[in-house]
């Protein structure tokens, strides 16, 4: 399938033709993702969050953060395929010897999850993830490779 998309994206660009929602904006190529390679020499588990698209009662823009996939030293996986309809998305990842974090905080548990922000409660974790902004080179057609190095 995904030998296909590239294929169909490659055809697409010799013939000159992209498609667009009429907005002027970057439309994402059918064969882009934002991709996860794990080279920190040990396996990680990983969480990623992104704006739903709604807000709370007060207006603010409300995050789903989801986890926990795992990824082998050496391996890669697509958490994130085009379209993208968010200019941000983070990544939080934990290792045995560490953890991968940013500055961007969102719930988190033990187990597998799926919290929106507004449901953060005491069993929760709040973890600081990394944040993928889109709007960079030419990211939105071609997506992001997150690459975890030791």
């Amino acid at each position: 399938m995904r030998q296909w998309a590239v294929s169909l994206s490659e055809f697409e660009g010799h013939i000159g033709w992209t498609a667009n929602s009429g907005s002027g904006a970057a439309v994402a190529s059918a064969a882009s993702a934002i991709e996860v390679c794990n080279k920190s020499g040990d396996g990680v588990s990983i969480a990623y969050a992104t704006a739903t698209g709604d807000t709370d009662n007060y207006g603010e823009t409300l995050f789903l953060s989801e986890g926990w996939l795992n990824i082998e030293d050496g391996e890669c996986t697509d958490v994130w395929e085009s379209p993208f309809e968010n200019r941000f998305y983070y990544i939080y990842a934990e290792a045995d010897d560490g953890d991968y974090s940013g500055e961007y905080f969102f719930c988190t548990l033990e187990d597998a999850f799926e919290i929106i922000d507004t449901q953060c409660d005491a069993d929760c974790e709040r973890n600081g993830f990394l944040q993928v902004d889109m709007t960079e080179g030419n990211r939105m057609q071609a997506g992001h490779i997150v690459e975890l190095n030791p």
